[in-house]
């Protein structure tokens, strides 16, 4: 989708979110006003792949939140403020003038987390972003080294800072400029150019010692992937028993993958997973914390509140405020 210097509304930019299958919830915005005014693209690669270019002057004080899954994103700030709160801190990038050191940065996300994008009205942005999903990569990763590869990549979520290259940065610039006429061929090429980046992205992530620590995880491979199955279960089961044969095994192989994967017994995940979906119904479903507490099986609020604080360091409120349109 490409929209050139025009007036750009809140419906432009969710199917940013839509093509790639996300859940969106937006604050604070008139629908009716323009959310901002320059050029806006996205497009959407088969599998989990895909790019998005802002050069624009922000018209509205807005907050937009979405639950993300588990995938890499690479930012390159070109210029201007960016403020986003990631899990359970805000964040800012850029800078407001025009400067020769673009600001790049990548999101490791190795969960079910929130991120909320806090708009600035007449801020001017510059930004080129490449979201890849994990699911996309294991795909594409093949080898024995691959798979440990991908390992160390996602074995710590948070945000990382990188000096990029002389070609990583001519690469960024020849992605942010280039249109894509929506033939065959251009968006051949225009995939290969986005995934060409990528693969510069993730070497010099690598080469900086950044992400690829010595982890000893296990190695990711398609049969480790049960996290996907299992959530989409509890969607429908909170019993172990009931879990299990939802996925055609015994209670006690279900217990055995889980401390295996994740060193901890299933009934421990299931509440930790209880409390991973209470985060996702504040933020995106607009609920109360007394009807979160209910949501994951807790009868009295206060008990809640010390669970949620226990795991993500934060109170429920103070949760909500880290992702409201409240600037750093």
């Amino acid at each position: 989708m490409d929209l050139s210097q025009q007036d750009i509304f809140f419906n432009d930019l969710r199917f940013l979110s839509e093509d790639l299958g996300l859940i969106n919830r937006t604050s604070g915005v008139n629908a009716t006003s323009p959310i901002m005014c320059g050029d806006f693209r996205h497009i959407t690669f088969p599998d989990g792949l895909a790019i998005h270019s802002i050069d624009a002057i922000e018209k509205q004080h807005t907050n937009s939140s979405m639950e993300l899954g588990p995938c890499l994103s690479f930012n390159f700030i070109f210029q201007g403020q960016v403020h986003y709160s990631f899990g359970g801190k805000k964040y800012l990038l850029g800078q407001l003038t025009p400067n020769e050191n673009i600001e790049c940065s990548a999101i490791v996300n190795n969960t079910h987390e929130m991120l909320s994008r806090q708009m600035q009205a007449e801020m001017p942005v510059r930004k080129l972003n490449i979201y890849v999903e994990k699911h996309w990569l294991i795909n594409r990763f093949q080898s024995k080294n691959d798979l440990n590869r991908l390992s160390k990549i996602f074995s710590h979520q948070g945000i990382y800072h990188w000096e990029p290259g002389k070609q990583t940065l001519y690469h960024a610039y020849q992605l942010f400029t280039s249109h894509c006429n929506d033939e065959f061929t251009g968006r051949l090429e225009l995939e290969s150019q986005t995934v060409h980046l990528l693969s510069l992205c993730i070497e010099e992530l690598q080469k900086q010692s950044l992400i690829f620590n010595d982890s000893q995880m296990a190695p990711e491979t398609k049969e480790s992937f049960v996290q996907e199955k299992i959530d989409q279960v509890l969607e429908k089961h909170h019993k172990i028993k009931a879990i299990a044969t939802a996925l055609n095994m015994s209670t006690s192989t279900l217990q055995r993958k889980i401390k295996a994967r994740y060193d901890m017994n299933a009934s421990a995940y299931i509440k930790q997973w209880k409390l991973e979906r209470a985060k996702k119904a504040l933020i995106l479903e607009d609920m109360s914390i007394g009807e979160a507490a209910f949501l994951t099986g807790y009868n009295h609020t206060s008990n809640f509140i010390t669970a949620f604080k226990q795991n993500f360091g934060l109170t429920p409120k103070e949760y909500i405020k880290v992702h409201s349109n409240k600037y750093i």
